[in-house]
Formats: structure tokens, sequence, C-alpha cells
């Protein structure tokens, strides 16, 4: 995926795909690290667990596929969020489902690009 970003526009013109997503996540994930440290819950809103969290931790494995580890090394609060949501007996039975999608490939890329009508 990172060989060819998804929905990258042909005309971006050298645009470091994997740079940008870093900027956006230092700043998504200090706003989100902060909302857990006043929540004091382990969670980001109230004290269970809820949509909101399923979300971010998804996101977040995401993120950590694509960028790797070190993106969240001064983030403990998101660690543990997302490692208590994938450790979740239900969501590890998701996870190992064929409902699960992977990241998308080069091919996927392809078709949103088409379906979008951008070029690669």
């Amino acid at each position: 995926l990172a060989a060819v970003a998804p929905f990258h526009r042909a005309n971006d013109k050298g645009s470091n795909h994997l740079q940008l997503m870093k900027e956006k996540w230092q700043s998504t994930g200090i706003r989100l690290e902060n909302i857990l440290k006043e929540n004091n819950t382990g969670y980001l809103v109230g004290g269970r667990i809820s949509y909101a969290d399923v979300l971010v931790a998804h996101a977040l494995t995401w993120y950590i596929e694509e960028l790797g580890s070190a993106i969240v090394e001064q983030m403990p609060l998101l660690v543990n969020l997302q490692i208590l949501i994938i450790s979740l007996p239900s969501m590890q039975s998701f996870i190992k489902s064929n409902k699960y999608y992977p990241i998308g490939d080069e091919n996927y890329t392809k078709q949103i690009c088409t379906i979008l009508g951008r070029q690669i």
C-alpha cells in the first residue's frame, strides 16, 4: 500500500503519502491521548467501551501497520486502549473472520482510483 498511496492524485507532484500520514497522526494522536488523559477512565467517552474507542483502535491499528509502532511511543494511553479493544474475544473473532477486510492492495487502489476518476 505504501508503494501506491490510496486515492493518490497524479497531479500531487511528489507529495509523500507516508510523511503526510505521520504529520496528520501527530496532531490527531496527541489530541486523542489528551482526551484519554482528561477522561481518566481508559476510554474516550465515559467509563466503558464506546463506538469511539473501537473506531480509534481500528484506525490506530491501521496507522501502526502503515507507519510502524514508533508513532505511538509517546502515547501510552492510546496504546493501552488499542490493546484493550483488539484483545476482546469478540474483536479477535471479527479480525479472524471473513468479515474483516485487510488493508487494500495495489489492485484495490487501482479500482478505487478508477471509480473516483483519478490517475495513479
